[in-house]
């Protein structure tokens, strides 16, 4: 081999998967009895909790007025994406030791010193 970088060939874009294969197979478990049961309950009170909510929003006590507006708004409109600021410090670079001739050269170029 030369002293030229291998080059990997990279999927394409678009369809990552081969037509009629699908990375899930089995596909999304299926919901337990016990499961239903709390989300039909959870939904039967919903139009309550909201009501109270509101009421709890409407009663003027700061920090529990904020939390029930803030609980309806990601209730109706989903919460808000959160976003995180970073600072790259310090950058660094791997690169793969090139091929060997033998495991015997390989291992002396790279291998614990």
């Amino acid at each position: 081999m030369g002293d030229s970088p291998q080059v990997i060939a990279k999927k394409p874009r678009g369809r990552p998967f081969q037509k009629g294969n699908c990375a899930n197979p089995t596909g999304r478990p299926k919901k337990t009895p016990e499961l239903i049961e709390v989300e039909t309950l959870a939904k039967t009170y919903g139009p309550e909790a909201i009501e109270r909510l509101a009421h709890w929003m409407r009663e003027g006590d700061g920090p529990v007025s904020l939390k029930a507006a803030e609980t309806l708004i990601n209730r109706g409109f989903g919460k808000p994406i959160e976003t995180r600021n970073t600072t790259v410090t310090k950058r660094m670079v791997v690169e793969a030791p090139m091929p060997a001739k033998d495991a015997d050269t390989w291992a002396s170029e790279h291998g614990p010193h």
